[in-house]
């Protein structure tokens, strides 16, 4: 079994004081998001687990989406 963990990727910065942050990714992050799935898109993936941020779901998403 292995196990990889993976930091999301680079999310947009928003200035926001009156509400808590969850920001999507940037054009970079959504780059990342995709090299991700161009690293582990052959691998035999069991399950992904991430965060309830939009910028960690965003990042595992093009990884879900081609089937695991």
């Amino acid at each position: 079994m292995h196990l990889v963990l993976v930091r999301h990727g680079l999310p947009v910065i928003e200035r926001n004081t009156d509400r808590i942050a969850d920001p999507g990714l940037s054009e970079l992050g959504v780059w990342q998001a995709q090299r991700l799935m161009d690293w582990l898109g052959h691998e035999p993936v069991d399950t992904v687990i991430t965060s309830p941020k939009r910028r960690a779901i965003q990042t595992v998403q093009p990884l879900i989406d081609s089937g695991l």
